[in-house]
């Protein structure tokens, strides 16, 4: 399935900040940190195949990164 080009004009990246977790594992940590900031102690994770030449090659790549992710999130949740 190919989504619309215009698809990509209506989701900012304000708007995908504001209701996702999303990017590279470096850029993920600190989206963490900040929920963690506002006082929750409990996260919920719904991880998204990123969109590659094939399904396996995206969520190979998605779980790899998420493993990349996961150590951080926590160390950060055995702070609290």
């Amino acid at each position: 399935m190919q989504y619309p080009q215009e698809l990509h004009e209506l989701i900012t990246d304000d708007i995908v900040s504001r209701f996702a977790i999303a990017g590279t594992p470096a850029e993920c940590v600190p989206q963490v940190r900040r929920i963690l900031d506002l006082g929750f102690t409990s996260l919920s994770m719904n991880l998204a195949a990123v969109r590659r030449g094939s399904l396996y090659d995206g969520l190979t790549e998605t779980i790899t990164t998420f493993g990349e992710v996961l150590p951080e999130v926590r160390r950060m949740a055995a702070s609290l």
